[in-house]
């Protein structure tokens, strides 16, 4: 297993990338023992990943010493030769990334009448839950902009439709954020 500090050194790299988190999420379900990963086969089983993205991702693995990074000739495709499990780095990667979203505030202050803008910035996004590889059809003029893992057993797709920046993007944070107040409250 690799050392915590080449997983620690993988994160800050790619931290904010969602593909990048994508591909990792997608090495995590790795459990039994893996020679080779195929930058085609990565990029052919996420919708919205490129393999140019598996393939920088697979550079920094490789000089992080996570695998050996082999480049297509004569018929073989690029991959990685892995000299540690991809599901524990996996892992490793989705527990810094779980350990920082607990790190976040916990309380949101937000002004009751900002209520009502955000959920008018707001009302083009749309969270579509999505498990286990099951697809929701797009509207026209929407589109995926980006999915990911919230827990072992849940995950989510973020549906956009419009011109998204941004701006756009605090919004949604934020009326998460309430959204976020209100489950708590539920709970108590």
């Amino acid at each position: 297993m690799q050392t915590a500090s080449a997983v620690e050194q993988l994160y800050e790299k790619f931290r904010h990338d969602p593909a990048a988190k994508q591909v990792l999420s997608w090495l995590a379900r790795y459990q039994n023992r893996v020679t080779e990963t195929v930058v085609d086969r990565v990029a052919g089983a996420l919708p919205n990943v490129s393999s140019g993205t598996v393939l920088g991702l697979f550079r920094e693995m490789h000089r992080l010493k996570f695998g050996e990074l082999k480049l297509g000739r004569h018929g073989q495709k690029t991959r990685i030769l892995w000299t540690a499990h991809p599901g524990d780095i996996g892992k490793q990667f989705l527990e810094l990334i779980s350990a920082e979203m607990r790190a976040w505030p916990n309380e949101v202050d937000i002004e009751p009448e900002t209520v009502q803008d955000l959920e008018a910035a707001t009302e083009n996004l749309s969270l579509t839950p999505q498990l286990h590889g099951n697809s929701t059809r797009l509207a026209e003029g929407e589109r995926e902009l980006t999915r990911g893992l919230l827990s072992p057993d849940a995950s989510f797709r973020l549906i956009v439709r419009g011109k998204i920046g941004p701006k756009e993007i605090e919004r949604l944070i934020k009326k998460l954020e309430f959204d976020k107040q209100i489950l708590a409250g539920d709970h108590s």
